[in-house]
C-alpha cells in the first residue's frame, strides 16, 4: 500500500529523527533521572507516556498588558517535539517561580466541542463575556472554570525580536485538567484560534535521553 503523501512525510522525518541520535549525546543511564528539561535544546532526546520525543523548536512566551506595549514579568518555555515511533506533536511549557511548573498539552479542540454551563455551543464571539463573567465552559460533561486571561508574544525560537502577539484564555477543571484557548494575532481583526487541554506534570516523568543536542533545528 502507497502512503500518502502527509505519510511519507511524517514517515521521513522519523527516520530522520532516528539516525541523528548519536551516541556521543547519550546520557548514561544512571543520571537520565537526574537531567532537567531546563537544560534542553533543540534536537535532543526524551521518553515519556512510553514514547521518545526530539525536541524540535524551543520558544518563549511573555505576558503582556491587553494592549501588548508592556512587557510583564510572567513569562514561560514552549518545547515543541514529535514522537518517533507515532509522529504524534506535543508540547510541554514550563516555568520556574520559586519551584519548576510543567504542563503538558493532551488533546486538541474545536469550538463545536465546547459548551456554555447551561449546554450552548460557544464560539469566539464569547470569550470575552465568559471572561468578564467569569464562567465554566464545559467539555465531553466536565467543568472548566474560568482560571485567568491575559495577553502575550511569544518568541519562536527564542529568536523573533517583534514576537506573534496572542490573547490566552484559560480553564480548570477540578481534578487540575486545563483548557486553554489562544487568540493569535488578536487584535488584527484577522485572528486564529487554538485550543487545547493540557495536564500537570512532574519532571520525574521524563527520562532525559541526551543533552546538549547535536542536530541544531533537525
Amino acid at each position: 500500500m502507497q502512503l500518502d503523501a502527509a505519510a511519507q512525510r511524517s514517515f521521513a522525518e522519523r527516520f530522520d529523527a532516528i539516525r541523528s541520535l548519536s551516541p556521543e549525546t547519550l546520557i548514561p543511564p544512571e543520571d537520565r533521572w537526574k537531567a532537567s528539561i531546563k537544560d534542553l535544546v533543540p534536537g535532543d532526546f526524551l521518553v515519556f507516556d512510553n514514547k521518545t520525543w526530539i525536541i524540535r523548536q524551543i520558544g518563549m512566551y511573555y505576558e503582556f498588558s491587553d494592549d501588548f506595549k508592556k512587557k510583564k514579568k510572567y513569562h514561560w518555555t514552549e518545547l515543541r517535539m514529535f514522537a518517533i515511533e507515532t509522529g504524534e506533536v506535543k508540547h510541554i511549557e514550563w516555568e520556574f517561580d520559586d519551584e519548576l511548573e510543567i504542563v503538558i498539552t493532551s488533546e486538541k479542540l474545536d469550538f463545536p466541542q465546547l459548551k456554555d454551563d447551561e449546554g450552548e455551543r460557544i464560539d469566539e464571539d464569547d470569550l470575552d463575556e465568559i471572561a468578564d463573567n467569569k464562567w465554566s465552559i464545559l467539555y465531553n460533561g466536565t467543568a472548566f472554570a474560568y482560571s485567568d486571561d491575559y495577553g502575550a508574544k511569544y518568541y519562536p525560537d527564542c529568536k523573533n525580536k517583534a514576537g506573534d502577539n496572542l490573547y490566552l484564555y484559560d480553564f480548570l477543571s477540578q481534578d487540575k485538567q486545563m483548557i486553554t484557548i489562544e487568540e493569535w494575532d488578536s487584535g488584527s481583526g484577522d485572528e486564529t484560534y487554538e485550543i487545547y487541554t493540557s495536564r500537570i506534570a512532574a519532571e520525574s516523568e521524563f527520562e532525559i535521553l541526551t543533552k546538549k543536542g547535536s542536530t541544531g533545528n533537525g
